[in-house]
């Protein structure tokens, strides 16, 4: 069974079958045989591109660009994990004190001196905007591009080594 991405900024391609993925050129290689380049000379005529050679140097930046561009992918997906563990911790503390509002009497609470239903009361005040902001910034990562995801990578390499 073949799955291409449902995301096109991803370009990319899973065979569950032979348990094999990548991007365009790797799937024209899978499908019609042959080499990356043959693959890509077959992909440039198919868009009617003209493919020009590099020089040392275009190949040399295409290749840091590469580089820069999986370790930007690789922060992305590192920085969705921590946010939605985030989102999650903060949600199980939410439905905790929901359950424990719904479960207990609040003038019970009060005339034993129970202070956890105020307690309960304020986080379920406070923390379900703050899922929802987490949810917010899960979405913005997840929708910004290569490009964007690459512009905030370099920004945050840059700050680090300064």
């Amino acid at each position: 069974m073949l799955l291409i991405g449902d995301n096109d900024a991803n370009g990319t391609y899973f065979d569950h079958v032979t348990n094999e993925g990548g991007g365009f050129v790797d799937l024209v290689v899978a499908v019609r045989g042959g080499t990356r380049r043959e693959a890509l000379e077959w992909l440039a005529a198919q868009a009617g591109v003209e493919l020009t050679p590099q020089t040392r140097q275009q190949a040399r930046n295409w290749a840091r660009e590469a580089e820069e561009l999986t370790l930007a992918l690789n922060w992305k997906a590192e920085l969705l994990e921590r946010l939605r563990l985030e989102r999650n911790g903060l949600m199980r503390v939410y439905h905790g004190a929901k359950n424990f509002v719904l479960s207990h009497n609040s003038e019970v609470c009060e005339r034993n001196g129970d202070l956890r239903f105020e307690a309960a009361l304020s986080i379920g005040e406070t923390y379900w905007e703050r899922v929802e902001e987490m949810d917010r910034q899960i979405d913005a990562v997840e929708d910004a591009g290569n490009q964007e995801i690459l512009r905030v990578w370099r920004n945050r390499v840059r700050k680090v080594a300064a």
